[in-house]
């Protein structure tokens, strides 16, 4: 099978699926503050985010060898699998935005069924300068079967580009959606987003800080969060290629950028899981979200992943499905 370019096939063959993120870049966290961790060292991220690759690569393989089916004429194909699960229909690589160098593509899943279903838009991760839709693809199916229109974003990555060039791909995914919802059945009365490490930014963004005129998100579900930029030491260089600068230089932007100075009181319910031993995006930084959603009167929900790290996170099965759960409540 050949993958495409954006698709980076990685080795990294001594990774367990339990070991915590530290363990996996050699971190001795005993002797090491938290706060001194993760986000503000390339090389540390570097390793994290090929073991992440690792982790999705092999999962998403599987995947499309199961959903290599022939297209249907509209582009969408079905899936066919065991008993237990139920077939869904799927598109595959729609693009929904195109410019002069640069062509953005999304996975679409449902299930087979005439019911109207609410929409997700589901946006992976990769510190907004890496990563691809097929990181998503087992969550999307998941939540596919569970009830739901799901539309797995590609986005425009740094350096090429800076922010607000990703957040704006969002809400194009959105507005797209919104014009294609009779074809795939969504109800746009009932839309969520779905998001983990810098997707989970973007989601939360998308919901908290609404454009004139967009679909208003009902629900947002939100994993290894980075809520707050502006814990960032203010010389490091680690965000420059995503906002243009570091935070003494920039600092308007990575205010901008955190989804926390967007709190208000007409924000929609939020859930959010985090890593305990997550290095690369501290637990504080989702927590401390949280907190203040509460304290202006959202509900909002956080689950704790007891013992793993940001990796691992990810692949948690019941934070997989208190999240299903979640948006069934909060999107019926």
């Amino acid at each position: 099978m050949s993958i495409p370019a954006r698709r980076i096939p990685v080795t990294f063959p001594n990774i367990i699926l339990g070991t915590e993120t530290s363990m996996i870049v050699g971190i001795n966290r005993k002797k090491r503050n938290v706060k001194d961790l993760g986000l503000f060292d390339r090389h540390r991220f570097a390793s994290c985010f090929i073991a992440f690759c690792c982790f999705t690569l092999g999962q998403t393989l599987q995947g499309f060898c199961e959903d290599a089916q022939k297209n249907s004429p509209n582009g969408a194909s079905s899936e066919a699998n065991d008993s237990d699960k139920a077939p869904l229909q799927i598109g595959r690589d729609l693009v929904f935005s195109e410019g002069e160098d640069y062509k953005l593509t999304a996975d679409l899943y449902r299930p087979l069924s005439d019911e109207l279903c609410p929409i997700v838009i589901m946006i992976h991760g990769g510190a907004w300068i890496a990563g691809d839709k097929w990181q998503v693809a087992d969550h999307a199916k998941q939540m596919a079967r569970s009830g739901f229109v799901v539309m797995a974003i590609n986005y425009r990555l740094s350096p090429k580009f800076q922010w607000p060039a990703h957040l704006d791909d969002c809400f194009t995914a959105l507005e797209w959606m919104k014009l294609h919802a009779d074809q795939w059945k969504g109800d746009t009365n009932r839309i969520g987003t779905w998001g983990y490490s810098a997707g989970a930014q973007l989601a939360l963004m998308t919901a908290m800080n609404p454009r004139e005129n967009s679909s208003k998100i009902k629900a947002v579900v939100a994993g290894g969060a980075p809520c707050d930029l502006t814990f960032v030491p203010e010389h490091t260089k680690a965000l420059s290629v995503f906002l243009g600068g570091t935070r003494s230089e920039v600092p308007e932007r990575y205010r901008d950028a955190s989804p926390i100075s967007f709190i208000s009181e007409d924000d929609p319910p939020a859930y959010f899981f985090h890593g305990e031993e997550d290095f690369l995006v501290p637990l504080s930084n989702s927590l401390e979200m949280r907190n203040s959603l509460v304290a202006a009167g959202i509900q909002a929900i956080h689950h704790t992943v007891l013992g793993k790290g940001h990796l691992i996170a990810f692949l948690d099965p019941q934070s997989r499905l208190d999240a299903i759960q979640f948006l069934k409540i909060h999107l019926k």
